[in-house]
């Protein structure tokens, strides 16, 4: 625990340089018929459970619009959220779970210092879709703003949960929630309303788990303990 501590203290330092509000970039240059016309989304069922996702297309990719809510071995579904950060700023949403999603382990025994979990990162998505690469989530932000990966982020950003950035312009409808992770133990909910939090199949160079993180900008970011999860079209 005094390591996942430590470990989530770094985090935090990264955490207030991220955050930091300043005027963002606006590009008038993006076309979201292009990019991603209305005509690419719609609905699916998972025909494990009969849970209902929206989807969109994104360039040449199919992806979840909304957060994976499977009830997987070691994943989590809370009623309301408290984001440790600051123990008066509590949350309450009606159906917590089902707007912003599970939080998924990948570990073996869903620990955080296990290996990945290969069987489970293999059945967790619907038949048909797949826990995405970091470099398939490269691929999306490219497609949507290459040279602005900071204007990726607003666009791909929900419009109403956001609390120290702008909302978000959403006009690909892939709606990234804030939902952050869920530490575990003393740690708790943390990054809530303020960093949307997927975990990747890739590893680093030490056979760590990597996940992605959209918040004022894209970035690849450190595997923590429990996270959201979207998955991309096979």
């Amino acid at each position: 625990m005094k390591t996942l501590l430590k470990i989530f203290l770094a985090m935090g330092a990264a955490f207030l340089v991220s955050c930091t509000t300043s005027a963002e970039d606006e590009n008038d240059d993006f076309d979201a018929a292009k990019v991603c016309p209305v005509s690419g989304r719609g609905t699916f069922i998972d025909d494990r459970d009969g849970q209902v996702y929206k989807y969109t297309t994104i360039g040449e990719q199919v992806w979840m619009a909304e957060n994976l809510k499977y009830d997987a071995e070691y994943s989590v579904c809370l009623d309301s959220a408290k984001d440790n950060r600051d123990s008066r700023h509590v949350v309450w949403i009606n159906d917590f779970c089902g707007a912003f999603g599970r939080y998924y382990s990948l570990q073996k025994d869903g620990d955080y210092f296990e290996d990945r979990n290969e069987k489970l990162i293999e059945k967790l998505c619907p038949n048909g879709w797949h826990l995405p690469t970091v470099e398939e989530w490269r691929i999306l932000i490219n497609v949507v703003d290459s040279e602005n990966y900071r204007q990726a982020s607003i666009i791909l950003r929900e419009s109403e949960f956001w609390k120290f950035l702008k909302q978000g312009t959403d006009d690909c409808g892939f709606s990234a929630y804030p939902a952050g992770a869920f530490m575990g133990g003393s740690l708790g909910l943390s990054y809530f309303e303020t960093d949307a939090i997927f975990g990747t199949s890739s590893v680093d160079e030490s056979n760590r788990i990597q996940s992605v993180k959209i918040a004022k900008e894209f970035t690849v970011f450190n595997n923590l303990p429990k996270m959201s999860i979207r998955c991309v079209k096979d």
